[in-house]
């Protein structure tokens, strides 16, 4: 339908083709849907009917089948909890090297670990200190 609109000015040019293009385009957009649609429907699968959907219909089955699926989701959940620990267990550890590395403690670590590097920057800092103020 794009190309009809799109088309539209020149069309007007020739009042049969913009009368017949009108009733034309819809109807084989129409044509074309009923198509899709009955192609789709066609290679649908078919419903299957309330009990014979591979379940149990037995109290005692229902009730064994019921088990298992607690079972399966109980392991599932264990799983997930699993990782979510271990998850949680690294980012503490993370935090926490972080925290040491901004305490003064890691500062101090970090000037016994380099001190000639830890001296320039001093020195630097104290000259331009000493620069701004004269």
């Amino acid at each position: 339908t794009f190309y009809f609109f799109a088309g539209a000015p020149s069309l007007r040019l020739v009042p049969v083709l913009e009368r017949s293009l009108a009733f034309v385009v819809p109807c084989v957009a129409t044509a074309v849907f009923l198509h899709r649609t009955h192609r789709h429907w066609a290679h649908a699968e078919p419903a299957s009917p309330a009990r014979g959907n591979g379940r149990a219909t037995e109290p005692d089955a229902m009730r064994r089948e019921i088990e298992a699926t607690r079972a399966r989701m109980s392991h599932t959940l264990d799983e997930l909890e699993l990782r979510l620990v271990a998850e949680k267990r690294a980012l503490e550890r993370k935090k926490e090297a972080l925290w040491a590395k901004a305490t003064l403690q890691g500062v101090r670590r970090k000037l016994a670990e380099e001190p000639f590097r830890s001296m320039a920057i001093a020195f630097a800092a104290g000259y331009i200190i000493a620069a701004i103020r004269d």
